[in-house]
């Protein structure tokens, strides 16, 4: 089907009629993807910039971005995060999404250090015409067969608005999970998988966990906490029966326990354009900030 007429929409929040072409759009484009719920916790921040060809009422093509403000090596760098990459079915081959990445990376240019994306197995030969180079990720793991469960953690819901306010009061005077490549900024992502996982409540130590647990697994893939905090001291409190095994899904540079590159995160690659110095590397970008 021939695109014949298009309009450029961008930073469209506050339109509602573009708005709710997104909301049509992205479940046919993105393999379902409903963005509406994420918009109604108020996900939808001035840091999730959205740019759509639109035909009339029907957007065609979509390409979003997230500024962040990233800490690389512990030094701070301006970041933009792609993506709901996605085409109308019926619309594509038409270089639409081509004319999309274009314009976006032309605008944030000289304002940016990093550009980078996670991809899915379909697109891989997509965005190394832009100049994206594949990095590989690694899941890093630790020990933990020693721990003598002393459950004491609230499980917050983040669909209340009196748990989920106090999510956010946290998150925003956060400080980083990791300095060797992750974010400071990153509430509109994390508020998007939130209803996906457990979030466990350490009152006294105004402490959030957000993991899960398999057999005897346990799964953490970010922790809040406003000051430094030892993760050997808190994970009693947050296992409810013995455990052997804990995988960070972010780089572990600041919990005390030896950890140890498991296996390559292979789930959603990892492409960058700019100057990365992380190659070759064992580290892995939080997956609750990624889009």
């Amino acid at each position: 089907m021939p695109a014949s007429s298009k309009e450029l929409h961008h930073n469209y929040r506050d339109t509602q009629w573009v708005r709710e072409a997104f909301f049509e759009f992205t479940p046919k484009a993105l393999y379902g993807a409903d963005f509406r719920p994420w918009y109604d916790m108020g996900g939808w921040t001035n840091q999730y910039i959205p740019y759509s060809f639109v035909d009339q009422t029907t957007m065609l093509a979509n390409v979003s971005i997230s500024t962040m403000e990233l800490l690389i090596n512990g030094k701070k760098k301006r970041g933009i995060q792609f993506a709901t990459v996605g085409t109308l079915p019926e619309y594509r081959n038409q270089g639409l999404a081509r004319e999309l990445m274009e314009q976006v990376l032309a605008a944030y240019e000289a304002s940016t250090d990093l550009f980078f994306l996670f991809a899915n197995d379909t697109v891989l030969d997509f965005y190394p015409k832009f100049g994206f180079t594949r990095v590989e990720e690694t899941i890093f793991w630790a020990a933990a067969s020693g721990i003598t469960p002393q459950f004491k953690a609230r499980k917050l819901e983040v669909a209340t608005i009196a748990d989920r306010k106090l999510i956010e009061s946290l998150v925003k005077e956060r400080i980083p999970v990791t300095e060797v490549f992750g974010a400071t900024d990153y509430w509109h992502i994390l508020l998007f998988y939130l209803p996906h996982y457990s979030v466990w409540y350490l009152e006294h130590e105004h402490i959030l966990v957000i993991a899960t647990v398999e057999g005897n697994i346990l799964h953490v893939y970010d922790i809040i906490s406003r000051q430094p905090f030892s993760f050997r001291q808190i994970l009693p409190f947050v296992v409810e029966k013995p455990i052997a095994t804990v995988y960070f899904y972010f780089t572990p540079d600041k919990i005390d326990l030896p950890t140890l590159p498991s296996h390559l995160y292979t789930e959603s690659p990892l492409f960058v354009r700019g100057e990365f110095p992380l190659k070759g590397q064992p580290f892995k970008f939080p997956l609750l900030a990624q889009t």
